[in-house]
């Protein structure tokens, strides 16, 4: 059923990637103007537009997650270059490894940040931090755009390496 909605195996990037792989690539594709267009605003002290990009950049997050579950459960995970050891596989897991947890780190650090953002916003009233809470979130904010753009960098790496590098 899941292949009939997804129009089944075929991709639209033109890699051999599937469409699912190709739906995740755009969505991390997406992280990085969203992640910075959030620190441009952050910088310029538009608190309700940054807001508002940093809650659309978290809600990427969460359909690229859901997008993920949906791809293992119809496509799997992405094949090794061979069954046996070689260096492809090592760096496929290597790439993998790296990403995976920079993955699993920017979701907690992004609800870290909305829920400390809401917080901080919410004492002091009128949708405005005070000056200590804006510097914890700002250096907060920091890491975790480092994060998830570790996160969509390692990604990216990886869908390259599995669906262009690695021969078949």
């Amino acid at each position: 059923m899941i292949e009939t909605i997804f129009g089944g195996h075929e991709g639209f990037v033109g890699t051999r990637a599937g469409f699912l792989s190709d739906l995740l690539l755009v969505s991390l594709l997406l992280l990085v103007p969203l992640g910075l267009g959030g620190f441009w605003l952050a910088k310029r002290h538009r608190g309700a537009a940054h807001r508002i990009v940093m809650l659309v950049a978290y809600e990427v997050v969460a359909v690229f997650v859901l997008i993920y579950v949906i791809h293992n459960l119809v496509e799997g995970f992405p094949p090794l270059g061979s069954d046996t050891f070689s260096v492809f596989n090592l760096v496929y897991l290597g790439i993998g490894l790296v990403h995976s947890v920079l993955a699993m780190a920017a979701i907690w650090l992004g609800a870290r940040q909305l829920y400390t953002g809401y917080a901080f916003t919410r004492t002091s009233g009128a949708w405005a931090m005070k000056s200590s809470d804006r510097t914890v979130h700002q250096l907060a904010g920091h890491r975790s755009l480092l994060v998830f753009f570790g996160a969509a960098l390692t990604g990216v790496i990886f869908y390259l390496w599995v669906f262009v590098v690695v021969p078949t």
